[in-house]
């Protein structure tokens, strides 16, 4: 496997600031796409650009594709020259109707006890396939856990697709890729926030 084939996922916190509102969200995008720009030194990927389509879409690059998640705490980033979709979220409590909003009965039964990482296993598999293929949140109820294949592996379908989604499983958060080839990524975790010169300098 290419340097370019390989899958490199980056992931870090976010930097303990007091920011809210507006500039919270703009301090999340920016780390988010400092991750996103690891993941690209890591692949051998061009310097890229983070643009979005007015869905809010990620455009590729010179052929290369890119998603992003932030959460309160974390970020992730990916970029490939295949589609994918990446989220993140850190480890919490899911209220009673945001589990039934998400998880049918079927899918509760097939995952088994539901403990809050499991939910977010749910959850971050469900989003990263829709990131993948270009869907926004509108198509959760289309999105189903269809196998449970260990504890970093989900199976999701999707409108007609079927993705084998690897995750990274932490005791502070989870994170989920998809890529339609399945690819067992190589996790870039990083322990403190990504400085802007790591982020040029890798």
């Amino acid at each position: 496997m290419t340097h370019a084939a390989k899958l490199f996922v980056a992931v870090a916190p976010l930097p303990i600031e007091p920011a809210r509102g507006r500039t919270r969200v703009l301090l999340q995008s920016e780390h988010a796409r400092r991750a996103a720009r690891l993941s690209a030194q890591a692949a051998l990927a061009p310097a890229m650009r983070f643009e979005k389509d007015a869905d809010d879409v990620p455009l590729p690059y010179q052929g290369w594709n890119w998603s992003v998640s932030h959460c309160e705490r974390f970020v992730a980033g990916v970029v490939s020259e295949q589609r994918v979709g990446v989220d993140v979220e850190n480890q919490r409590d899911a209220r009673a109707e945001v589990v039934e909003r998400v998880l049918s009965v079927g899918e509760l039964a097939l995952l088994g006890e539901l403990t809050p990482q499991m939910f977010l296993r749910a959850w971050t598999a469900k989003e990263a396939v829709l990131k993948e293929l270009g869907v926004g949140l509108g198509g959760l109820e289309r999105c189903r856990i269809v196998a449970l294949e260990g504890a970093d592996v989900l199976r999701v379908a999707c409108d007609g697709v079927e993705r084998t989604v690897r995750q990274l499983v932490e005791p502070q958060f989870v994170v989920s890729v998809s890529r339609a080839d399945g690819a067992e990524p190589v996790w870039l975790t990083v322990h403190s926030p990504i400085s802007s010169a790591a982020e040029e300098h890798g």
